[in-house]
């Protein structure tokens, strides 16, 4: 008989939490702040990481004046490293044109090139001092 006097409900009580539930739920919501904390130190490290990958892609910088060329300028023929070297297009290459131009072992040993001391040097006596040099080693 009581159950149909009192329906549900119809005496609820508010819900009185207890300090166990509350901890519970405070920890809920730090849960939850933790996971987006974490996801944003996991995004955050993926994009270093890919950042890191792409720096390691990139060309390297072009050498300044006088500077190395790389590997690619040392296996390209004397005859274009030479023509590329020699502004004026004259075929005789200075000493000057020889830094500037890259050829840096030319320049080094320009005074041992240019036995007749004219000041500039020609492909052929380049060709005669490299072959001299190979047959030395």
């Amino acid at each position: 008989m009581n159950a149909r006097l009192n329906p549900p409900g119809a005496f609820d009580m508010p819900k009185i939490s207890t300090p166990l539930e509350t901890r519970r739920k405070e920890l809920a919501v730090s849960s939850k702040e933790q996971n987006m904390k974490r996801s944003t130190v996991f995004v955050a490290l993926a994009l270093t990481l890919a950042a890191g990958a792409a720096f390691a892609q990139a060309p390297a910088p072009a050498p300044g004046p006088g500077g190395d060329r790389g590997d690619q300028a040392r296996r390209a023929p004397i005859e274009e490293r030479f023509k590329a070297a020699n502004k004026k297009g004259d075929g005789k290459l200075t000493k000057a044109e020889a830094e500037a131009g890259g050829l840096r072992r030319v320049a080094e040993r320009f005074d041992e090139i240019d036995k007749d001391h004219k000041g500039y040097v020609t492909l052929d006596e380049v060709k005669a001092a490299s072959s001299a040099l190979r047959g030395a080693r």
